[in-house]
């Protein structure tokens, strides 16, 4: 008897199904039971899972001229957050809520760009909108 096969029998045994009007047809209804409450679980959590991500908390803007930044860093007295400018847009993923200072990392001939005060509610998405590039003096 495989292992697979003794622990089917004694979990049947265990929950007083082994008697001669238990058939096979009977073990594998109730293993079809089983079978779709754990799909049914798993559908849950990935449920749970998806609206948790729906809800992120985020900061987004844009930055002019777009191919003049590089990285968008949000700073706050506890947290340092980065990300990428692509074609003149940032978005900061997984920001706890507080207050923070949004830093533009910008290239040479340009200065990099500060927004300070940018107040981010959990669950929301706060959009700081265009941060407009200096030359440096």
């Amino acid at each position: 008897m495989s292992l697979h096969s003794a622990f089917n029998h004694l979990l049947f045994i265990k929950l007083g199904y082994e008697t001669p009007l238990f058939t096979l047809s009977k073990k594998m209804k109730f293993m079809k039971r089983i079978k779709m409450s754990l799909v049914a679980l798993a559908i849950s959590s990935v449920a749970l899972f998806s609206f948790n991500a729906l809800q992120s908390t985020s900061i987004k803007g844009t930055v002019s001229p777009a191919d003049k930044a590089t990285n968008a860093w949000a700073m706050s007295s506890t947290d340092t957050l980065k990300a990428e400018v692509l074609n003149g847009a940032f978005e900061i993923k997984d920001v706890k809520a507080g207050t923070y200072s949004v830093t533009i990392e910008a290239v040479d001939p340009y200065a990099n760009a500060t927004k300070s005060d940018v107040v981010v509610v959990d669950g929301q998405t706060t959009d700081v909108g265009e941060i407009v590039l200096q030359m440096k003096q």
